[in-house]
């Protein structure tokens, strides 16, 4: 039996996921061994990328459910109150890659950050986004969530280099679909 999600009193997530040196960190989750099935309601500062291996989750994002099932992804954006289950009775296994968005934007106040990170993070209205297994563009970022987990786990040279561009990439995909949030220059 895995431990819930160790929260404070506004459920804001205790743990921290990487470091400063590379803020970003990858974790499997094997719903079957959370307490009933349940990783409990949190948020972070953080945003995350998951990717369902096995099985269907069911994502609580700020009030807004989302069905994922195997091959597919779910962005979660920082600050987002969020929770996951099985969806039906079938195990359900995925992974979360978590990290700072600085990791996209580099440093505070860049063009990058201002013009294609903070628009986003800042949104009410993109708590989450949904990575179907229909859409070419979306199979193309679940199979780039699946390459980062793979330079993670390997850490072979260069891997952050490598895991940094994948991120990236996903957000631009991110970003093309959603252009009206990208404020006009």
């Amino acid at each position: 039996m895995r431990l819930p999600v160790q929260t404070d009193n506004n459920l804001q997530e205790l743990a921290e996921h990487g470091d400063y040196f590379f803020p970003l960190e990858i974790h499997m989750d094997n719903l079957d061994e959370f307490p009933n099935g349940l990783m409990g309601c949190h948020w972070h500062n953080q945003v995350e990328y998951n990717y369902v291996l096995e099985g269907t989750a069911q994502f609580q994002v700020s009030g807004r459910t989302y069905i994922v099932h195997a091959g597919e992804g779910l962005f979660i954006n920082s600050n987002c109150l969020h929770q996951a289950q099985a969806f039906g009775d079938e195990k359900c296994v995925f992974f979360c890659i978590v990290f700072q968005p600085a990791l996209l934007s580099g440093f505070p106040n860049s063009i990058i950050a201002q013009k294609y990170v903070l628009p986003i993070l800042e949104s009410k209205e993109f708590p989450a986004f949904y990575f179907d297994s229909c859409s070419p563009l979306h199979r193309d970022c679940n199979q780039k969530m699946l390459e980062i987990h793979h330079f993670y786990q390997d850490k072979a040279d260069f891997y952050e280099i490598q895991i940094q561009i994948l991120l990236q990439e996903i957000w631009l995909s991110m970003l093309r679909s959603n252009e009206e949030i990208i404020p006009a220059p």
